[in-house]
């Protein structure tokens, strides 16, 4: 598939094809959830008409109007019609619930590796210009219209917050991203963090995922399937690229003896220390929750009468 075939695809259905490889989720009923995002999308259409004829005076739609608008729709989202809303529960394992957007509209609850799906899959029912982005192991989207020096914003999906009345969602600069989540120079030079993704460097962003669903079962081997497809689609990533290291370690593990893989390591100058492989991979979603949270508090915005 091209890449401009793969730009017509719709980001719900891309995100459950790669869920639905997991063991146990083989009969999700993709269908199912397609109407769900369309009603979703059709009552964030109406209730954007409806509201912006009095709003168009307000500081927010001034300042944006397409601010304005996905900042409603984020506001929409959390409101208590929908109660789409950020899980605080520990997450001790991947779990599939929490980082497939299906979980998010089963449960109405999910995390950075879900909820932006569904904010992408909103957005492309409603033509807007939203990409994804991550840095580390944080995911949010972004407005990009594509043009050199056009308009860009970031949304944070796991931000957002509504009583019915007043609401809050957060869109943060990239040089905020970039000093809460530590992101390296060297990172957003090569393009892994804070580039707005392609579609398909994006679903190279889902094969990272399930890969950590295998790891945490120690199926090592589709695992390491998962992230060497993640490594064609989206091969400036850094984290995708240190999970694969990890994980064909971990591999080595069950085909190598212990000896054979001290010999698989690089042969480094004398005098310098091989590092044991025991740190966590930073391809895990499990990482960096506590500064993620943090972030979002910090960062939200306040803004009335979502539609």
């Amino acid at each position: 598939m091209s890449d401009a075939q793969l730009a017509r695809v719709d980001p719900l259905i891309v995100n459950l094809t790669i869920a639905k490889g997991l063991v146990g989720l083989e009969s999700l009923d993709v269908d199912r959830y397609r109407r769900f995002v369309d009603d979703l999308a059709n009552r964030i259409r109406a209730g954007l008409s409806a509201s912006e004829p009095s709003e168009m005076t307000s500081e927010l739609y001034l300042k944006d109007p397409d601010l304005w608008r996905v900042g409603s729709m984020a506001v929409a989202l959390a409101g208590p019609s929908i109660g789409i809303d950020y899980s605080d529960a520990p997450l001790t394992t991947p779990d599939p619930k929490l980082l497939f957007v299906h979980g998010v509209i089963d449960t109405r609850r999910g995390t950075c590796s879900s909820m932006p799906v569904l904010y992408l899959a909103i957005a492309h029912r409603l033509g807007w210009p939203l990409k994804a982005v991550v840095a580390g192991d944080h995911f949010w989207c972004r407005w990009d219209d594509g043009v050199p020096g056009g308009k860009r914003f970031n949304i944070e999906a796991t931000s957002a917050a509504s009583d019915g009345t007043t609401g809050s969602f957060s869109s943060a600069p990239d040089a905020e991203y970039r000093e809460r989540l530590g992101v390296q120079p060297v990172a957003k030079r090569v393009g892994s963090d804070l580039a707005s993704l392609t579609p398909r460097q994006t679903l190279g962003v889902y094969l990272q995922t399930r890969a950590a669903c295998w790891s945490s079962r120690g199926d090592w081997e589709r695992a390491e399937h998962d992230l060497l497809l993640a490594r064609v689609c989206f091969p400036e990533n850094r984290d995708i690229f240190a999970f694969l290291v990890q994980v064909m370690h971990e591999r080595a593990g069950l085909i190598f003896t212990e000896s054979e893989r001290w010999n698989l390591a690089p042969r480094l100058p004398l005098g310098q220390p091989r590092a044991p492989a025991t740190r966590k991979s930073p391809g895990d979603p499990l990482e960096h929750l506590r500064r993620v949270q943090e972030f979002n508090e910090s960062t939200r915005r306040r803004q009335f009468g979502g539609p």
